[in-house]
């Protein structure tokens, strides 16, 4: 994993405080992707292709106000080792 995998660019922070936000930040999306990459036994790369592929559309009622949001996630992605995590965690639509 380099920062060229996570598309990522340099940051430069000048307050103490926000040095070590960025650092608490960028070591718990390493532990995520470790997390995501034993439990799916899948490379961090396929797992960020496969969830670029969920759609979300938020539809408002004019009438009332309220908003709903629809989430088509692929059936690539519900074939996937990521899917029982997706179940597990609500994360599915229906």
């Amino acid at each position: 994993m380099s920062k060229n995998d996570l598309e990522a660019r340099p940051i430069f922070h000048h307050k103490e405080e926000a040095i070590k936000s960025h650092i608490l930040i960028c070591f718990l999306a390493l532990i995520n992707e470790k997390y995501l990459e034993l439990t799916t036994r899948m490379s961090l790369r396929n797992i960020r292709l496969l969830v670029w592929n969920i759609i979300e559309s938020h539809i408002r009622d004019s009438v009332t106000g309220d908003t709903f949001k629809f989430i088509s996630p692929t059936t690539e992605l519900l074939q996937s080792p990521l899917a029982p995590l997706l179940k597990r965690w609500k994360l599915l639509p229906h």
